[in-house]
């Protein structure tokens, strides 16, 4: 028998730190701050909040080479759709839709948008009678289609559409993403899931409000929540007197993001009806669409993670075991001065974005006994109402 020279899987070589800095090249950001290629991103809400048009409209602009929203996107890039909850029809509907609110023509999708098609059950990773998860021919042969169209980015909608595995099993529930994500190394493309989360509130920007949240965290590289707004948010925000907006407010926050700082800012988006006219006046389709929304205020630029962060601050106290106050007339303990510190604000910013959390019941007074034994006044932060 023929000796057989066997190419180890495993490789350990010295390193070296580069030279220079500049010499390391960038990260093979797709849409910046979004999606990576090889890479999954992971989008986490319950049933019907928007993730399906959240990604068909991403994809659109992907393959526009449109920047979106503030994610920068450099150039075109090819973007296959796989939505299992959707006929063609109603996939017409949706992107339709969303390509006529969002002023996008059929060149935009020219050779950049691909839907893929899929027999039922779309099962791409299984589980055998003994327990054990293997990828299906149907995996494979995605990636084969992959590869041959040169994909940048594939959405997959829904996830739990696309497995097996037992939700509340961590160890299948691993294994089944492990084989997508493997799959999506090999032919160098961005992964972007849309993922289900648990039964009950989900927290915005909380990573294991997916089902199966803490297995699949070490998994995916970035991940979001979306969510609706809440009475609290709108109260924040000043639009809690306009009940046809605020209930239409989805809001989408930093779950995780190993490859950025700390922070990122959260994106509001609108739910629009848009009428397709596709039928006699009172009876063509109505179809649901989220675009991009700029709360006013006075918090406009300002991350829900920098805004927390000033609210722990005030909430700790001061370090002579004081507290703040909202009221100028005690300059030493005006809270304000913290949030021209943090936020960069003039007096007046302060002033009124401290009387926003004042009215909105954030922030209230409560009574304490200072330094010199003297009953004040401070400031508390009423938790349940922070954004």
């Amino acid at each position: 028998m023929e000796n057989i020279v066997r190419q180890p899987a495993v490789r350990v070589r010295q390193y070296y730190p580069p030279e220079s800095l500049a010499a390391i090249p960038c990260r093979p950001w797709l849409a910046r701050g979004l999606i990576l290629r090889r890479c999954i991103t992971e989008i986490i809400g319950a049933s019907s909040i928007g993730k399906s048009s959240l990604m068909a409209a991403i994809g659109l602009h992907l393959a526009a080479g449109r920047d979106f929203g503030r994610f920068a996107i450099p150039q075109r890039c090819k973007f296959a759709f796989l939505t299992v909850e959707e006929d063609e029809q109603e996939l017409d509907r949706r992107i339709g839709a969303i390509a006529s609110r969002l002023n996008f023509t059929r060149e935009d999708f020219k050779g950049h948008f691909e839907v893929i098609e899929i027999s039922r059950p779309a099962t791409l990773v299984t589980v055998t009678r003994k327990g054990v998860v293997e990828p299906t021919n149907k995996l494979m042969d995605l990636e084969i289609q992959l590869a041959n169209k040169r994909i940048d980015v594939v959405a997959l909608d829904p996830l739990a559409e696309l497995h097996e595995a037992e939700e509340n099993n961590n160890g299948q529930l691993r294994a089944a993403v492990g084989y997508i994500r493997d799959m999506l190394y090999r032919v160098q493309a961005g992964g972007f899931l849309s993922h289900h989360s648990r039964k009950g509130i989900t927290a915005p920007g909380d990573l294991d409000a997916s089902r199966g949240g803490s297995s699949l965290g070490g998994l995916v590289r970035l991940a979001f929540t979306l969510t609706p707004a809440t009475l609290e948010m709108a109260q924040f925000l000043g639009v809690d007197d306009d009940p046809g907006l605020w209930h239409n407010l989805v809001r989408l926050d930093q779950a995780k993001a190993n490859a950025l700082a700390k922070g990122a800012p959260t994106d509001w988006f609108r739910w629009q009806s848009i009428d397709l006219k596709n039928g006699p006046p009172g009876f063509s389709d109505h179809v649901g669409v989220l675009t991009p929304w700029q709360p006013p205020g006075a918090f406009d630029g300002v991350s829900v993670f920098r805004i927390n962060r000033l609210l722990d601050r005030i909430a700790a106290g001061m370090p002579n075991g004081d507290f703040y106050t909202a009221w100028r007339r005690s300059p030493e303990r005006w809270a304000g001065q913290l949030l021209m510190e943090d936020f960069g604000f003039s007096e007046e910013q302060a002033q009124r974005g401290l009387r926003v959390w004042m009215d909105a019941g954030l922030l209230f007074e409560a009574d304490f006994v200072d330094q010199k034994g003297r009953n004040r006044k401070g400031l508390k932060v009423n938790d349940a109402k922070r954004p």
